[in-house]
């Protein structure tokens, strides 16, 4: 029974330790994402946090933070998303998100001066019409109580968002952790490695109540079509040894029909002639070869070694040209790590030295 009890409770310790990380101690505030700006979206959950752990002390800090945090709110019941910001305020600040559920749950015990102004909040955003993105994933189960539409965009044995891939990020070697992640890691009481390893999401946790035993389900998914460095043509992962691995290509002028990849017809610049570019992340089961070979350089046909799981290979479907895979290091537009001297991918890229303008390429990837 304790253990369960521990599991219900992990999301808000995970809540609580990611706010008390990101307190300044100057400030006695949340700052994110960077040591200089004060969120309020993220200092409201971290107030739900307090409450939610139903610790005395905790309960009157979080009164006190509310109190004053309250106090930035316009005529509207909007606030701004930094509180620099202030008196400019955001409809799009999503400070409502908390604060709804702190009214609903905590109002009671908050005190007249607390219940007032929270009344006055803005109302919620509405549910989204369409899930394109893992964001959008994570506000459709906010106004949940059963998560089980929610499924077919939920890998259980990945424990990764699988919906259209519009803006998916990577952290460094891993794909980024996302507040959908953690609604689903609740609802199925499965919190790997990967879930509570620290991370700034964390500080959402708090938003993630108890929802019904969920049923799974699979369907078909749209298409990514939004332009955004989290845009990904196509995405393959796989799990070894409890880490997920990704092979992806994040081409945003290329179509993908089944494993055709049909090239732009306007034909690039001598500049430009990277047109293919699919990255994997670096990784000692990841070592990239060409046929078994340390080489940095490969042609159509010949079959790209990532690690001992797959074989990567291009051939020409339709038109013709003349083309030069090279293998180097980088990292790919998703990545959300700015330092450029770090690399965290393997970059398998296919110059294109001449082509005509109705290229396709058929791309194969097998298991090794």
């Amino acid at each position: 029974m304790e253990v369960k009890e521990q599991q219900k409770r992990k999301l808000i310790d995970l809540a609580i330790e990611a706010g008390w990380r990101y307190e300044s101690r100057e400030t006695g505030l949340i700052h994110f994402p960077t040591p200089y700006t004060i969120p309020l979206y993220h200092n409201f959950c971290f107030c739900l946090a307090l409450l939610r752990s139903l610790i005395g002390d905790n309960v009157q800090e979080a009164k006190e933070r509310l109190l004053h945090l309250l106090s930035f709110q316009d005529e509207k019941g909007c606030f701004p998303i930094f509180l620099h910001e202030y008196p400019k305020t955001n409809p799009y600040s999503k400070a409502s998100l908390p604060l709804k559920l702190i009214e609903k749950h905590f109002g009671h015990v908050l005190g007249e001066d607390i219940r007032e102004k929270l009344k006055r909040v803005a109302p919620l955003p509405p549910a989204p019409k369409e899930i394109l993105t893992s964001k959008d994933a994570a506000l459709s189960a906010y106004f949940l109580k059963d998560l089980s539409p929610l499924t077919p965009y939920w890998d259980e044995d990945l424990e990764v968002y699988i919906g259209p891939l519009n803006d998916e990020r990577q952290n460094e070697g891993t794909i980024d952790l996302t507040l959908f992640d953690l609604y689903m890691a609740n609802a199925t009481q499965k919190f790997s490695e990967r879930i509570v390893k620290p991370h700034p999401v964390h500080l959402e946790g708090s938003l993630v109540f108890p929802s019904s035993p969920i049923t799974f389900s699979s369907k078909e998914h749209a298409l990514p079509k939004l332009s955004t460095k989290g845009y990904h043509l196509f995405r393959k992962l796989w799990k070894e040894e409890g880490d997920v691995h990704s092979l992806v290509c994040q081409e945003k002028k290329m179509k993908l029909d089944g494993d055709v990849l049909i090239y732009p017809e306007d034909i690039p610049d001598e500049k430009h002639r990277s047109e293919l570019e699919f990255y994997v992340n670096i990784h000692p089961s990841n070592k990239v070869l060409v046929e078994g070979e340390n080489i940095t350089v490969f042609k159509l046909g010949q079959k790209v070694d990532i690690g001992a799981k797959w074989k990567l290979s291009f051939e020409v479907l339709e038109g013709s040209g003349d083309f030069l895979g090279h293998i180097s290091k980088g990292n790919r537009p998703a990545q959300l790590d700015g330092d450029m001297t770090r690399a965290h991918d393997w970059k398998i890229s296919v110059r294109t030295l001449r082509r005509t303008a109705n290229l396709k390429l058929k791309m194969s990837l097998l298991p090794a």
